[in-house]
């Protein structure tokens, strides 16, 4: 079995060969990854490129929108049909999400943000008919009680249909509790390893609801250009090196559970 990296910016690498050699890698070690996009728009960009490449299944493309690149209602309505009109492409949705840092703030207000998500899952609510499931890795810096606010009114699809993954969590212990009882999962990133509130998560969550994440990649350092060896080594590393401190905090190997969560989700 292959471990997946269920939160990796596959579209920051902006280099083609470079991309084509990260995915020969990704084959030769075992290992696959959700892209996640950051725009609707660049999703297209994805899919171009991963077709001309005869969609190799190392790399799971998934359709964004992040709260970062918000800037504008006009901008945002511009992106949102993008997104609908590639929802039927894909299962796999995200990053999407909410962010009350101060910063991000004064770029895309609260009401700008929520606005953008509640229109994403109108569309996946607006789905009906179809046998068809989707996924979603969702940012929640300082916000995931208005996250959950708006998962909420979807509640009757949560865990079925609509699967929701809080990416990088350092929420509340009840925001938490909240999201396992909505049918969603955590993807633990390796920062979560450092703080004792993470390393609580990572036992208070059933097994069956987690994943890895590396948030990757680092395509420059000091400005230059990383290789494709140094790529791959920072992924594999982290997924490893998780993988390990998680079955060492939960007190029993997780590989094995961690493949049936995958195949569940990404099969």
């Amino acid at each position: 079995m292959q471990i997946i990296d269920s939160h990796y910016h596959f579209d920051f690498i902006q280099d083609r060969n470079l991309r084509t050699a990260l995915i020969d890698q990704l084959k030769k070690h075992g290992l696959r990854l959700v892209g996640q996009t950051v725009l609707p728009s660049q999703y297209n960009g994805l899919i171009d490129f991963l077709k001309s490449q005869g969609n190799p299944k190392e790399v799971i493309p998934s359709l964004g929108f992040h709260p970062w690149y918000i800037t504008s209602y006009q901008q945002a309505d511009q992106e949102l049909k993008i997104f609908s009109d590639n929802l039927n492409q894909t299962h796999y949705i995200g990053e999407i999400g909410l962010d009350w840092n101060p910063k991000r703030l004064s770029q895309a207000n609260q009401s700008l943000q929520t606005y953008v998500l509640a229109e994403i899952f109108n569309m996946l609510g607006d789905q009906r008919g179809q046998d068809k499931k989707y996924i979603l890795s969702i940012h929640t810096v300082r916000s995931a009680s208005e996250v959950l606010g708006v998962l909420m009114p979807w509640s009757s699809q949560l865990g079925q249909k609509i699967i929701p993954i809080f990416h990088r969590f350092n929420g509340k212990s009840d925001e938490l509790t909240q999201l396992i009882r909505l049918g969603g999962y955590i993807s633990v990133h390796p920062e979560m390893l450092q703080r004792k509130k993470g390393r609580a998560y990572i036992k208070q969550v059933p097994a069956e609801r987690l994943l890895l994440e590396s948030d990757l990649p680092a395509s420059h350092i000091n400005g230059q250009e990383v290789g494709v060896d140094k790529i791959l080594l920072a992924l594999e590393s982290s997924l490893n090196d998780t993988l390990d401190q998680v079955s060492e905090i939960r007190q029993a190997d997780f590989r094995k559970q961690l493949f049936l969560n995958q195949k569940k989700l990404y099969s």
